[in-house]
C-alpha cells in the first residue's frame, strides 16, 4: 500500500504544467463572412495592474488608460478574494485580419493634472499590465543576456531614466530611452496572435499563443521618437494610444498545452528537485533513526517482557505507563487546535492533489481560491468530529462550547486579520480590497455553512466512543526529575522545528514570490511532494524527541508534541521577515501591515497543520509501545 501511494505522489509531481480538463472548452475562430458557428471578433480583456516592487495592485481605470467605461465581467469567489478585476477593453479586432497602427483613444493632460502625476508614479514603481485574449495572457517575450527567450504574462506601462542617466527596468530595451530624469510611456503595442488551423474543418482555427511588444511613440502615429515625459513637465501633453495586430499560423503548438511557453520561463524545476532531494535525504536519516530506536530498543524490550512473567528492571519509559496518558493542561484548547489542524491538513492535501491533476490551472481563473474556501468550509465537520472525540477522551462533556470554539476561534482570528489588511487596501484604493458584498458572502458561508457542519461533526464525535488508551492513569501525578538543559521542553521545542523547516523553506520562497510578485504558481506536484516531506519530518522528529523525554521520565508530551512540530511555522515567519527585508522594495507602513498580516495567516495555518501532524504521530507511537499493558 505504501509503495502504491509513493508511486502516485511521484506521478503527480511530474504534472507541474497545467493542462485543460472538461469545463474549459476551446473556442473556435474563423474569418468574417465564413458560414460557420465560430467567433469572428477577438476581444482583449484587461485585469488589475500590479507592481514588481510588491506594492498594492490597482484597477485598470485608475491610470486613465483607454476604456474607463469598460464593464467588469462576472467573477467567482476565488477571483474576488485574490483581487482579480477583469474588464472588457476597447482593444478589439477581427480574426486573421492584420491591422496596422490603429488609434484607440487620446488623452490630454496639463502639467498640474493629478492623473498625469499618478501615471508617473505608476511608471516609477514598475506597474504592469495584465491583458487577456481567449482566456490566455498576452505575453511579452524578449531575449535575455544568455540569448534565451523569456516570456512573462504581463508587460510594463512604461519605464524611467533616473537623474544620473541610468535606464531602469524596461528602458534598457531601446537606446532611444536616454534622457535623464524622464519617464517613457508605452502607448503602443504590437500584438502577434498565433493560431492553429483545424486539420478536419477548413476555415476553423484555435488560438494557441498571443504575444506583444510594448513600444513608445510620440504624437506621430506609430513612428518617430519615443514619448518622453519629463519629470517636471510643462504645457499640455497629448498621448495617443495605438496598436498593431498581426496573425500567424502555428502548427507546432497544441491548444491543450498553449500555456507551456510561459510556464517554461517562470518555473525553476532544478531548484525544486534539489530541494526535494535534500529533504528526502534528511527524512531518510530520520527514518533510519526511528527504525533503529523502535526495533533495537522498544520492540526487543516488548518481546522480552512477553517471554518472561516478571521483567527484572523496568526501563524509564515503561515506568511512565500510568502517567503518560494523563489529561493535559487546557484540554479544550488542545482539542480545538487538533480539530482545526485536522481540517487544514485535509484541505491542503486535496487542494494540492487537485492542482497536481490540473484542475487548478491558471486558465481556470479563481479555481484555487474557490477550492480552498469550499474545502475548508466542508471539512469543518471533520474538525468538529476530531475535536469532540479527543475532548471526550479527556473526560469532558461540554461538547457544545467545544463545537463553537472549533468553528469560531481560529477562523475568527484569521477573519480579523483579513479584515484589518482589507482596511489598508480600502484606504489606498487598491483593487485587492474585497467589497462589502463579498465580505457579507464570506460571513454567510462561515455562519451558514461552516458553523452548522462543525456542530454536526461535533455531535457525531461526542456520540462515538472515546479514544482507547492502554493501561490506566494514577490518581496522583508522578514527580518529574530535574533534567539537563538539552532535555528542557522549551529547548526541544525550539530545536525540533529546524529539520522540518529545512524541508519546506525553498518551496515556501516560490509561494511568497507568487503572492507578492504576482507570478503564476503551477507546480502543485512539487508542492505536494514538499508537503509529504514536511509531514514525514514533523512526525519523525516529534516521535524521536518524545522518546528522548520519556527516557528522562518526563511524561508531559501532549502540548510538547504539538508545539515541537508547530514551531516550524515560527522559523518560516522569521524567513518571511528576511524575504520582506531583502526582496520587497516598497517598505511603507501600509505594505508592512499588509505583508505581515498575510504572513501571520499563512504561518498560523501552518502551525496548526504541523502541530497536528506531530501530535497524531506521537499519539500513534505511544499507543503502539504501551499496547502491551492492555
Amino acid at each position: 500500500m505504501f509503495r502504491h501511494i509513493l508511486l502516485l505522489v511521484l506521478m503527480l509531481a511530474f504534472s507541474c504544467q497545467a493542462f485543460y480538463l472538461p469545463g474549459l472548452p476551446p473556442q473556435d475562430y474563423c474569418r468574417s463572412g465564413t458560414n460557420k458557428t465560430c467567433l469572428t471578433a477577438i476581444q482583449v480583456f484587461v485585469n488589475r495592474l500590479t507592481s514588481s516592487l510588491g506594492l498594492f495592485s490597482y484597477d485598470y481605470s485608475a491610470f486613465d488608460f483607454c476604456g474607463n467605461e469598460s464593464k467588469p465581467i462576472n467573477q467567482n469567489l476565488g477571483q474576488e478574494l485574490f483581487g482579480e478585476r477583469i474588464k472588457t477593453s476597447p482593444y478589439k479586432f477581427s480574426f486573421d485580419t492584420n491591422n496596422l497602427c490603429t488609434e484607440v483613444c487620446r488623452r490630454s493632460y496639463n502639467s498640474s493634472d493629478e492623473r498625469l502625476e499618478f501615471l508617473k508614479q505608476g511608471i516609477l514603481y514598475s506597474y504592469t499590465h495584465w491583458w487577456i485574449i481567449d482566456n490566455m495572457p498576452l505575453s511579452w517575450c524578449y531575449e535575455t543576456i544568455d540569448s534565451t527567450e523569456f516570456c512573462t504574462p504581463n508587460f510594463p506601462i512604461g519605464c524611467y531614466v533616473n537623474k544620473a542617466g541610468t535606464a531602469e527596468g524596461a528602458c534598457g530595451i531601446n537606446e532611444a530611452f536616454n534622457k535623464a530624469d524622464t519617464f517613457y510611456l508605452f502607448n503602443h503595442v504590437d500584438i502577434v496572435i498565433y493560431f492553429r488551423p483545424s486539420l478536419h474543418d477548413k476555415g476553423i482555427s484555435r488560438l494557441v499563443k498571443a504575444t506583444l511588444a510594448p513600444k513608445s511613440y510620440s504624437e506621430n502615429y506609430c513612428s518617430g521618437p519615443p514619448l518622453a515625459i519629463p519629470s517636471k513637465s510643462e504645457g499640455m501633453l497629448n498621448i495617443p494610444y495605438t496598436y498593431s495586430v498581426y496573425f500567424q499560423p502555428e502548427y507546432n503548438l497544441e491548444w491543450a498545452t498553449r500555456w507551456s511557453y510561459i510556464f517554461n520561463s517562470t518555473q525553476y524545476t532544478n531548484v525544486l528537485w534539489f530541494s526535494f532531494l535534500n529533504s528526502g535525504i534528511v527524512n531518510l536519516f530520520l527514518l533510519l533513526s526511528f527504525a533503529l530506536l523502535y526495533f533495537r530498543r522498544i520492540k526487543s524490550r516488548i518481546a522480552a517482557s512477553k517471554q518472561m512473567k516478571v521483567v527484572p528492571v523496568e526501563s524509564p519509559w515503561e515506568s511512565l505507563r500510568c502517567d503518560v496518558f494523563r489529561v493535559p493542561p487546557k484540554p479544550k484548547m488542545f482539542s480545538v487546535f487538533v480539530g482545526v489542524g485536522f481540517q487544514i491538513f485535509w484541505t491542503t492535501i486535496i487542494t494540492l492533489c487537485s492542482g497536481a491533476l490540473g484542475f487548478l490551472s491558471p486558465a481556470n481563473r479563481g479555481a484555487l481560491g474557490t477550492t480552498i474556501v469550499t474545502l475548508f468550509v466542508s471539512f469543518g465537520s471533520l474538525a468538529g468530529y476530531k475535536s469532540a472525540r479527543l475532548y471526550k477522551t479527556f473526560e469532558r462533556e461540554d461538547w457544545k462550547s467545544n463545537a463553537v470554539l472549533t468553528s469560531l476561534s481560529i477562523s475568527g482570528f484569521i477573519f480579523m486579520i483579513f479584515f484589518a489588511v482589507n482596511l489598508i487596501y480600502w484606504n489606498h484604493g487598491s483593487s485587492a480590497a474585497v467589497s462589502a458584498w463579498i465580505f457579507a458572502e464570506v460571513v454567510l458561508i462561515w455562519f451558514g455553512g461552516m458553523l452548522p457542519l462543525t456542530i454536526l461533526g461535533t455531535y457525531l464525535g461526542q456520540r462515538k466512543a472515546k479514544f482507547h488508551h492502554p493501561g490506566f492513569v494514577n490518581s496522583e501525578c508522578r514527580e518529574i526529575p530535574q533534567n539537563s538543559c538539552l532535555k528542557k521542553p522549551i529547548i526541544s521545542i525550539i530545536l525540533g522545528g529546524l529539520l522540518p523547516f529545512g524541508t519546506i523553506f525553498i518551496p515556501f520562497f516560490f509561494i511568497l514570490n507568487s503572492i507578492w510578485f504576482h507570478q503564476y504558481y503551477t507546480c502543485f506536484g512539487y508542492a505536494l511532494l514538499a508537503l509529504v516531506n514536511l509531514s514525514i519530518s514533523c512526525g519523525l522528529v516529534t516521535i524521536l524527541l518524545c522518546y528522548l523525554h520519556l527516557t528522562a521520565e518526563d511524561y508531559r508530551w501532549w502540548w510538547r508534541s504539538f508545539l515541537t512540530a508547530g514551531f516550524t511555522a515560527v522559523y518560516l515567519f522569521i524567513y518571511a521577515t528576511h524575504f520582506y527585508i531583502k526582496h520587497v522594495e516598497a517598505k511603507t507602513f501600509a505594505t508592512f501591515i499588509a505583508y505581515f498580516g498575510v504572513t501571520t495567516i499563512m504561518t498560523t495555518l501552518l502551525f496548526l497543520f504541523c502541530g497536528t501532524v506531530g501530535f497524531l504521530s506521537c499519539y500513534w507511537f505511544l499507543r503502539k509501545i504501551y499496547k502491551k499493558y492492555d
